[in-house]
């Protein structure tokens, strides 16, 4: 077994010598054919249409840890809500996502009518060529994002990466990703709510006049209790709707919150038996006043945490920020006519070789005599 293993190496060193003296003694279409294969895929690289990368550097917002703890204690139970709204943690991928996303790619192709550009009429096919000519890369150790778009028009490659940065921009403000986002568009809406029915309930007041007999009761007295618990109830209904988002119904937060409502409730019905018997006047204006004081109560409380809510997310920097916009590439990164020359000439060595050992038995046998 051994000595048949010795013959063969021993065959295989003589065959590969004679392969070599074969090629050199074809030096001289070896060198030919390569040359004529490199001239070749030199002029041909003249042939592919320039292609130019633009490049854009995003920083997305930064999660630090909000300043309004301090004021949330201050303000009783309404300050329970922007818990509720918090924790939510907006990693780089949730951006590199949005950028990736059918509604930016929609709105991209919208915007430079890429339709005409790519000749195709499926959205489908468009949104796939845009996607191939788009790179988007999340830095791991920066941080940044990295937009590279590419394009035979350095103009359009330039605005169109510039335009990821804008529609992301747009994009993350509509969504509101961030824990401080999140917590500023929810008071945003509460107040407006709370701010038109207070313009209500002030017009409601102003327009039932004050009779003798009502100004004989105390309104603080009268309404303050009742309203206070109004008020707590409404801040109980509204922490109950955002539990219900992110926790299930058999949740300890969720039941107690559901149980401080019920027992508001019936201290409520409670104290309105307690006041019908009072004058029809008296009633009428004691009701109007107690709405009045109760919308504005609220409102104040809401005023408070929005601007909390907007001075921690001027500090976060919601919006995205683009570090390096981009620019008008001078280069183009394709075609490389290095690459595409070194291969031809590679090809065709290969190709005259196989020509050469196929096309010429008689020489290799020569050669090996």
């Amino acid at each position: 077994m051994q000595t048949r293993k010795t013959e063969l190496q021993s065959s295989e060193k003589p065959e590969l010598i004679d392969h070599f003296k074969l090629l050199v003694k074809n030096y001289k279409i070896l060198t030919f054919a390569v040359l004529t294969a490199t001239i070749s895929g030199y002029g041909a690289s003249f042939l592919v249409t320039p292609t130019y990368t633009a490049k854009v550097t995003l920083l997305p917002p930064q999660q630090q840890s909000s300043s309004a703890s301090a004021m949330l204690a201050s303000l009783g139970s309404i300050g329970g809500l922007a818990g509720s709204v918090a924790g939510l943690k907006s990693p780089i991928d949730q951006y590199v996502a949005i950028l990736e996303s059918r509604t930016v790619a929609d709105r991209i192709v919208h915007r430079f009518h890429f339709e005409e550009v790519y000749k195709k009429a499926l959205k489908s096919s468009i949104r796939k060529e845009l996607s191939a000519n788009t790179q988007i890369t999340a830095g791991r150790k920066d941080g940044l994002i990295y937009i590279e778009f590419e394009d035979q028009d350095p103009q359009r490659a330039a605005d169109v990466a510039n335009a990821y940065a804008e529609e992301l921009q747009t994009r993350t403000t509509e969504l509101a990703l961030t824990e401080l986002q999140q917590r500023r568009k929810f008071f945003e809406n509460q107040t407006e709510k709370v701010r038109k029915r207070l313009v209500e309930a002030q017009a409601s007041l102003q327009s039932a006049g004050i009779s003798t007999n009502a100004l004989k009761v105390e309104p603080r007295t009268a309404v303050g209790g009742l309203a206070s618990l109004q008020a707590e109830l409404a801040t109980t209904e509204v922490r109950i709707n955002t539990l219900a988002s992110r926790l299930t119904p058999d949740a300890p937060e969720y039941r107690e919150a559901i149980a401080k409502r019920d027992a508001i409730k019936t201290q409520i019905s409670g104290q309105s038996r307690e006041s019908s018997n009072g004058s029809k006047t008296q009633l009428g204006y004691i009701d109007l006043l107690r709405e009045y004081k109760y919308q504005e109560a609220i409102y104040e409380a809401l005023s408070k945490q929005l601007e909390s809510a907007r001075l921690d997310e001027s500090r976060e920097g919601a919006q995205v920020q683009i570090v390096d916009a981009a620019t008008i590439p001078d280069l183009k990164t394709k075609p490389k006519r290095a690459a595409i020359t070194a291969a031809a000439g590679i090809f065709g060595l290969l190709l005259t070789c196989l020509w050469i050992f196929l096309a010429q038995p008689k020489n290799a046998s020569r050669a090996q005599e």
